[in-house]
């Protein structure tokens, strides 16, 4: 007895074959497309990723850059400034170099004066005798500290051993009348540095206090 059922199936498995075939080749083209597109995904991912790092690193080299030119800027602040500190300083010290030096000018100007008023002091008192009489008498008579007219030399006293001991010093008066004399110390006066005229410590005050001297 034929098999009909057996038959008949294997006419549909005959006829459905070449269709199995065809989709087997159909799906390995959808795996192979979609192979592809993830590759090409993958690919632009990776230029995507490389310009990303492309860009930072662009970036840091940049902030790096802007970095060492603060720095730099920074430095040549700090050089300039140490500069104007030095400069500064500098002049501060040409400053007081220069005090320095002009207080010791002044200083030995007031030594030299003073060492003149002592050899001028010496020799009126030390050797009197070289003095003549007639340099003395008609001399004014100036206060140290004010300048002022305090009388003039109208005499002079000598001691025993012919030193010259007091000088008579007219003072006050009106146009040459009413005028009083007085007898001082000679170690009270000194000449002045024009030898014009005589330098004294006493006010017109303390002149008038002085014992008065009477002509015999």
């Amino acid at each position: 007895m034929i098999n009909y059922h057996a038959i008949a199936m294997t006419a549909v498995l005959a006829a459905f074959a070449p269709l199995t075939t065809v989709s087997a080749q159909v799906d390995d083209a959808a795996q192979q497309q979609t192979l592809l597109a993830q590759n090409h995904q993958e690919e632009l991912h990776g230029q995507d990723s490389k310009k990303q790092k492309d860009a930072e690193h662009s970036r840091e080299m940049e902030q790096r850059q802007d970095d060492e030119r603060r720095q730099d800027a920074e430095r040549q602040r700090e050089m300039e400034h140490r500069q104007d500190a030095e400069r500064r300083q500098e002049a501060e010290r040409r400053r007081e170099t220069g005090q320095r030096q002009d207080a010791e000018q002044r200083q030995d100007a007031e030594r030299r004066r003073d060492e003149s008023y002592r050899t001028d002091d010496a020799a009126l008192s030390m050797a009197p005798g070289q003095i003549r009489a007639d340099d003395l008498i008609g001399q004014k008579v100036i206060n140290r500290n004010s300048h002022s007219d305090v009388g003039k030399v109208s005499g002079l006293i000598m001691d025993e051993d012919g030193q010259i001991d007091s000088a008579i010093i007219e003072h006050g008066g009106f146009l040459g009348f009413f005028t009083r004399e007085v007898t001082v110390p000679w170690n009270q006066f000194e000449f002045s540095e024009d030898r014009k005229s005589i330098i004294t410590n006493l006010d017109r005050q303390q002149i008038k206090d002085a014992t008065a001297y009477t002509r015999d």
